[in-house]
């Protein structure tokens, strides 16, 4: 005490303290309000403590408080499971609030944080940095998100372990993200062609309102690769997806299944195709104001079969090029055998305002036998005058 400047101070420690929301519930109102955010944690804290008041007496009393909490558990709402071991290192006075070196774990996800808030007051600036290592993905996450956020959840339904850093600028009016993800062994579908990719690898980065991805994951044994560059992610994006498989993947019914419009999937279901077969695509959208993403996918063939069910002459050894662009997908340069026959294929399917979609498919036939399996592909009708006529031989030129 200093009677002569009308100043005072008083100083000590704090040992085994067990801060806990009772505790805070037991403290002055405006200093509960402060310490709302603390109010999920529980825990040992060793404190050194200063406090003191100067010869002004209208300014407040100054203050500086340092300590460590070890032992402690975090359970909070907005979390998606409890952690415990927590420990950290925290200083604040009247103008900063600083935590350091936290540490938290659940299983074998661990998290570790640093804080720094500039004031007390709900404006003020505040920095926080955080890294966790071998984060599960599940449901759990998909509870605790907001609305937002879980609708974005529910387009790739993410699933497995990642390494992730954040960093949170808040300048007193609006928040500044930067998030860098780095993917160990995870699984997504999108949910427009939700084939489930797995065992993912690769980094995604959010930056200056800049999101980047570089994926790699598994479709049928084989990788494939994913990039994009989006610009305001968000309903207002604008940028690009790409991906492709350098090998080709099997053309199977969970890649069937995958197709969500119903007459797209019953269209090549028709088509009752199997085999080998190759992609790579692009999406993008340009002006965010457009609705729609333009695309590009391009499908290479490998030793493919099919048997259409409108006409049932079974095709295999087909190769070619399927391409699904804004306007639909176009059949090119296809070709394939059924015993000595060679037969070249072309066609589209289209969307149209009257049909509501419509599918051509030219074949081409060389050196087709006339036997009994290429008459049961006709229409009843033809295969009466093929029973009427009973022909034999081969045929060139034949065109379906």
């Amino acid at each position: 005490i200093d009677s002569a400047r009308a100043a005072w101070s008083v100083g000590g420690k704090v040992q085994g303290l067990q801060w806990s929301p009772q505790l805070q519930a037991s403290l002055p109102l405006d200093l509960q309000q402060q310490l709302a955010p603390a109010c999920a944690v529980s825990g040992r804290l060793d404190l050194d403590f200063r406090v003191g008041s100067g010869a002004d007496p209208s300014a407040p009393m100054d203050f500086l408080v340092k300590g460590d909490l070890t032992g402690g558990e975090i359970q909070d709402g907005r979390l998606p499971y409890r952690l415990y071991d927590v420990r950290a290192q925290l200083e604040l006075d009247n103008h900063h609030l600083r935590l350091e070196h936290v540490f938290a774990r659940n299983g074998i996800s661990t998290v570790t944080l640093q804080l720094e808030r500039r004031g007390w007051q709900d404006n003020s600036p505040l920095t926080l940095t955080a890294q966790t290592r071998r984060l599960e993905l599940d449901s759990r996450f998909l509870e605790v998100l907001p609305h937002d956020l879980q609708a974005l959840w529910r387009k790739y339904f993410p699933a497995g372990s990642i390494d992730a850093q954040l960093r949170l600028d808040f300048d007193g009016q609006r928040w500044t993200p930067e998030l860098a993800v780095v993917c160990q062994d995870f699984s997504f579908a999108y949910h427009r062609f939700p084939y489930r990719l797995e065992r993912g690898r690769g980094t995604v980065q959010l930056k200056d309102n800049r999101l980047q991805v570089d994926l790699t994951a598994a479709a049928g044994g084989q990788d494939v690769t994913i990039r994009s560059d989006v610009r305001s992610p968000g309903a207002n994006f604008t940028g690009w997806v790409e991906f492709g498989c350098q090998q080709p993947i099997p053309l199977d019914e969970k890649l069937l299944a995958a197709l969500v419009d119903p007459k797209a999937r019953d269209v090549v279901r028709s088509l009752r195709p199997s085999g080998m077969l190759a992609v790579q695509g692009r999406f993008e959208r340009t002006n965010p104001s457009d609705p729609d993403l333009h695309r590009r996918v391009q499908i290479e063939l490998f030793n493919c079969s099919m048997n259409y069910e409108r006409f049932p002459y079974p095709l295999g050894m087909i190769r070619g090029r399927l391409l699904w662009d804004d306007q639909g997908w176009t059949f090119q340069e296809l070709t394939g055998r059924n015993d000595t026959a060679y037969v070249e294929g072309t066609g589209f399917w289209r969307r149209t305002p009257a049909a509501g979609s419509e599918l051509v498919l030219n074949l081409v036939g060389a050196d087709v036998p006339l036997e009994d399996e290429l008459r049961d592909a006709l229409q009843p009708g033809a295969q009466l005058v093929w029973n009427q006529l009973r022909p034999r031989g081969t045929v060139d030129h034949l065109k379906v």
